[in-house]
């Protein structure tokens, strides 16, 4: 994995293996970082999983106001239709770590 500042951006590329697959992924990500950010993440798959041969994803945050009964700084959550509010911290804790890429 790699993180890197460039023209005043910051840049990822990682790879890691998941289910057989060689996933590559490359990002951009923009803003203040305390107040809001966004970016792009496009991951490629080789061979493709489950059919799937590449995911583009656009994410962006923004500082809402003071945490909630129960949040602490840096907590995250995602507004779902239909779904609720899902707490993505607890969320990415309970998943099994995947082995990266040697």
């Amino acid at each position: 994995q790699r993180i890197w500042r460039e023209d005043g951006k910051y840049r990822i590329e990682a790879v890691c293996k998941a289910q057989g697959s060689t996933v590559s992924s490359t990002g951009l990500f923009s803003g203040d970082f305390s107040g809001a950010y966004s970016g792009n993440i496009v991951s490629r798959f080789e061979p493709p999983l489950n059919g799937m041969s590449e995911s583009r994803m656009k994410i962006s945050a923004r500082h809402l106001g003071a945490c909630k009964a129960g949040q602490k700084p840096g907590d995250s959550t995602l507004s779902m239709p239909g779904m609720g509010n899902i707490d993505l911290d607890k969320l990415i804790k309970g998943m099994p770590r995947m082995p990266s890429a040697q």
